[in-house]
């Protein structure tokens, strides 16, 4: 997860690896160390643990909350 105020300069926000889901539509809650305020978030996937036709990612919704 990264956040910036001006859409060129990215700031890590939150990195991690090895997350698997057990389920469909079911719901994990990740803390952010330093969280802060910013003008854009964008959150990349980079891999998955399908095989080579498997590759899908279904994201229903991204709460960011204090």
């Amino acid at each position: 997860l990264e956040g910036s105020n001006d859409g060129t300069a990215w700031a890590t926000l939150d990195a991690r690896s090895g997350v698997m889901w057990s389920a469909r539509r079911q719901e994990q809650t990740f803390g952010i160390a330093s969280p802060a305020a910013y003008k854009w978030y964008r959150l990349t996937v980079l891999d998955h643990a399908g095989g080579a036709d498997e590759f899908w990612v279904g994201l229903a919704e991204i709460t960011l909350s204090r």
